[in-house]
């Protein structure tokens, strides 16, 4: 049909132009900037940050959009798209939260340098971001004048294809993942007393995929079906002890990191990250097994230097050993 062709074809282009940001802003991650450059990497990363909001807000509304105009008798390319843009979406989410901490780091390296309190911009670069904000606010007004309308048009539909926020992750399986997900999904969606069971059931596949889809695949879209669904992906996923099983595993299987500063970087993010969620799980991290396990992944040269650091008589925790291990990546950061 001509009115679903085009709609296809304003979706490809949507899809495209946010996968160009992606892979541009993935570069931009990539790139070990000289200290002369970190103001205009700044610059880049703010700009490539709003066009990837632009984008995703473009193409969950289009989505939207050709899932109507399919019919509900093509529920399988319904699905099929759904599931494609939410992973798109998923993926341009990934990326701007990096960019956001990446841009939050290079500013600190700024004001350290600098010794000033907030980041300086031009005021070309302070025009262009004026301009850039204007038209995204301008958009997303026109955006949202397009939801009032359809939700208007649906409000007895309940089961219209809606598309969540963005701030809701998906989840394709992976059961380290689980925790976070059913978190953001359960205080967003699940406790929502506005929406019907069938509206959360909805909101449900349209954010998971791949295995996780698959173990509920076999049930229709019904009020009854949707606590059948939480309680399997709940049976299947979200056993605790498994993920504590999971984060033990990857940490011990965590790739050794060589001499380089970005190496050394993303080894210690990985290695917090763990931690981290150890910790929210009521694991003990602080046995001497750690120590050893950390010192093991780590060059010899950046050993060395953490132990000039540390005071001769003190023992190595793995709280103490991370704490040095990052002031000397941010140090190693600066001088880059």
């Amino acid at each position: 049909m001509p009115a679903s062709s085009y709609l296809k074809g304003v979706r490809t282009r949507y899809r495209n132009c946010l996968q160009v940001e992606i892979k541009s802003g993935l570069s931009i991650l990539q790139t070990e900037v000289p200290l002369p450059e970190h103001q205009q990497y700044v610059f880049k990363s703010s700009k490539c940050v709003e066009k990837l909001k632009l984008y995703v807000n473009k193409l969950e509304v289009q989505s939207s959009k050709v899932a109507d105009a399919l019919g509900e008798e093509e529920t399988e390319e319904i699905e099929k798209v759904v599931e494609e843009d939410c992973q798109l979406c998923s993926a341009a989410t990934d990326c701007y939260l990096e960019l956001e901490q990446y841009k939050e780091r290079l500013v600190e390296f700024i004001k350290q340098e600098s010794g000033e309190k907030h980041e300086k911009i031009s005021p070309i670069q302070i025009v262009e971001l004026q301009r850039e904000m204007k038209d995204i606010v301008e958009t997303q007004m026109k955006q949202q004048n397009e939801i009032l309308i359809r939700q208007q048009m649906k409000e007895n539909d309940e089961s219209s294809v809606k598309l969540p926020k963005i701030d809701i992750i998906s989840f394709y399986g992976d059961k380290i993942k689980w925790i976070e997900f059913w978190d953001s999904f359960e205080s967003t969606i699940h406790k929502n007393k506005k929406l019907s069971k069938v509206e959360k059931f909805n909101y449900l596949k349209s954010k998971i995929g791949g295995e996780a889809k698959q173990a509920i695949s076999g049930l229709n879209l019904s009020n009854d079906n949707y606590e059948v669904a939480v309680s399997i992906l709940q049976e299947r996923f979200g056993n605790i002890q498994v993920v504590i099983d999971l984060h033990y595993n990857e940490m011990i299987n965590l790739e050794s990191a060589s001499n380089k500063t970005y190496s050394l970087r993303k080894f210690m993010d990985t290695l917090n990250r763990h931690l981290s969620s150890l910790e929210v799980l009521k694991q003990n991290v602080s046995q001497d097994i750690f120590v050893s396990m950390v010192k093991s992944k780590l060059p010899e040269e950046v050993l060395l230097q953490l132990e000039i650091q540390k005071e001769s008589q003190e023992k190595w925790t793995v709280m103490s050993l991370c704490d040095k291990l990052r002031d000397y990546v941010v140090a190693r950061e600066k001088s880059d």
